[in-house]
């Protein structure tokens, strides 16, 4: 793989597809996701702590 890579969920995407595995490359797509949208998650609320002016208008 480029750079020396063996490890890592975009590995295991790989080898899920290389080896048609189709339970394996939906559980590693499940967990890409939930890692994302916690990610995005966590970045929301930090954002509001971080700039309260930029909250928009409360009702």
């Amino acid at each position: 793989f480029l750079l020396g890579v063996d490890s890592g969920l975009g590995i295991q995407l790989l080898a899920a597809q290389a080896h048609n595995q189709p339970v394996r490359l939906w559980v590693v797509g499940v967990v890409c996701g939930a890692v994302a949208g916690s990610a995005y998650w966590a970045i929301g609320l930090l954002s509001r702590y971080v700039t309260p002016w930029s909250a928009g208008a409360k009702a």
